[in-house]
């Protein structure tokens, strides 16, 4: 049980960690205004965790 709630709490830092690099790339990098579109996997992988 330990394990598994040990792997899920890494697996959401992860996609968490992925999803603001991400939005951080786009708004400076590639100067896009709507990082809200790399946001919507990240909220449903977040509701399907809780």
């Amino acid at each position: 049980m330990c394990v598994r709630r040990s792997l899920v709490g890494l697996t959401f830092c992860t996609c968490y960690l992925a999803s603001y690099l991400t939005n951080k790339y786009v708004l400076s990098v590639l100067k896009f205004t709507y990082p809200t579109l790399f946001q919507g996997p990240f909220l449903c992988f977040s509701l399907c965790i809780m």
